[in-house]
């Protein structure tokens, strides 16, 4: 008894050692999930209490600042993260939001209206889902920046208010019959404010670090951001071709069911960012070899977390926005088996990443862009009347294996330099 005892203590105090670790996987992990919860209530209530058409303008704008926070992760802020790799500990400084923040929501704000134009016309509520763009952008900012600097549970608490404000506005909406595009927008805006100022104030009560080196950082961002850029297209593509092509019911149910993807998403960006937050351990075989057991072990795991999360996640959506998954049982497929392919690919992604191979990204994603061109010209022809064929599911599934089989291949090749790399330097090999 006292040793079972004894190793229960010892594990308690592991548990807790980590949880006091500025880097903690548990913090990270946390704060990723709580920073975008406030997304999947938006579209749960959307799908719920208003109309068809006004859900398709929440969706849009989720989908739409999706992308845009991607530009900014992938121009900035995760390649200062690989960059660690060569410079070591650094935070990314503030003055370098001025050049992500703006251009990024340039985009995002033509895309959105592009989208809202195809969808239905620029009304108020879609100027008001673009305007909340720049305040997200900032604040994604300067969660990572916390991040960096050691503060993930500093993170973890603003973020958390962030999610009870918003949570009890939506409650208090519903309750009102009050729920509108133009209301929820502004309770998301709000809410966003609140936790950028949390934010603000956390980083400037932490130690400095260096600044980050904005050439390593451009080095590899350069490329990252280029696919950053093919991956918004792959991803809102779909989203075009179902405003046109598809019937108001089947594109209301794909924006409905992609929701179901939101925690596998969350998984996903865990396991990015941990990784990259891993990327300064990577200047020996010690620490190549530790992620080479993080992949092996994390490709299984992701693949029963899709299954598992996509099959409750699909079947919580259908009943709380009184959806049949029998009339609709193309798109729940195209949608898990694109969720699968996605969970699978992030270990390989990640760990490319942090080895530097950006440049894999921006090849993968132009071959997926022509390859759901082609997909959706095709489909878009074949499926006339044949609704086993439709285009957004393929368009989805067929970026969806590019992108795998590329990352596959990008990950070996990285491990390869790598090993390369210290050899020439005179490292003893180091088992895996």
């Amino acid at each position: 008894m006292s040793v079972g005892l004894a190793d229960l203590a010892s594990v308690i105090a592991r548990v807790r050692e980590s949880a006091q670790s500025p880097e903690s996987r548990f913090w990270v992990a946390l704060d990723q999930v709580i920073s975008s919860a406030a997304n999947v209530g938006l579209v749960l209530v959307a799908a719920r209490f208003m109309t068809p058409n006004e859900a398709g303008y929440v969706a849009i704008a989720i989908a739409v600042t999706t992308v845009s926070i991607g530009l900014q992760r992938s121009a900035v802020l995760v390649p200062s993260l690989a960059a660690q790799r060569h410079v070591g500990k650094s935070a990314v400084p503030l003055r370098w939001a001025r050049y992500s923040v703006p251009p990024a929501s340039a985009v995002a704000g033509a895309l959105a209206a592009v989208a809202f134009q195809i969808s239905g016309g620029l009304q108020i509520a879609a100027l008001a889902g673009i305007a909340c763009i720049p305040l997200v952008l900032l604040q994604d900012f300067m969660r990572y920046r916390l991040l960096m600097m050691g503060s993930a549970r500093r993170a973890t608490v603003v973020d958390g208010a962030w999610l009870v404000f918003t949570a009890s506005a939506f409650a208090l909406l519903t309750m009102a019959d009050m729920t509108t595009p133009g209301s929820a927008f502004l309770t998301w805006t709000l809410g966003a404010a609140i936790s950028l100022f949390g934010l603000i104030g956390s980083g400037r009560s932490q130690a400095a670090l260096p600044d980050a080196s904005l050439r390593e950082t451009w080095r590899l961002g350069r490329w990252s951001l280029a696919d950053s850029a093919l991956a918004g297209v792959v991803q809102l593509l779909p989203l075009f071709v179902a405003g046109i092509v598809l019937s108001p019911a089947v594109a209301g149910s794909y924006r409905v069911l992609q929701t179901s993807l939101v925690p596998l998403n969350y998984l996903n960006t865990v396991l990015a960012t941990t990784m990259g937050l891993a990327a300064h351990e990577l200047s020996n075989p010690s620490g190549l070899a530790a992620l080479s057991r993080k992949v092996r072990h994390a490709l299984p795991l992701m693949a029963l977390a899709a299954v598992i999360v996509t099959t409750l996640g699909q079947a919580t959506l259908a009943w709380f926005a009184n959806l049949s998954l029998a009339d609709n049982l193309v798109p729940a497929a195209a949608i898990a088996l694109t969720g699968l392919i996605g969970a699978v690919t992030t270990p390989l992604s990640s760990a490319a990443i942090a080895l530097g191979q950006q440049v894999f990204g921006a090849a993968i994603r132009l071959l997926s862009v022509i390859a759901s061109v082609f997909t959706v010209y095709w489909g878009t022809t074949a499926a006339t009347g044949a609704r086993t064929l439709d285009p957004v599911g393929l368009t989805m599934v067929v970026a969806g294996s590019i992108s795998l089989a590329g990352w596959a291949i990008g990950y070996q090749y990285g491990r390869r330099q790598t090993h390369k790399d210290f050899q020439r330097v005179g490292y003893a090999p180091v088992m895996e």
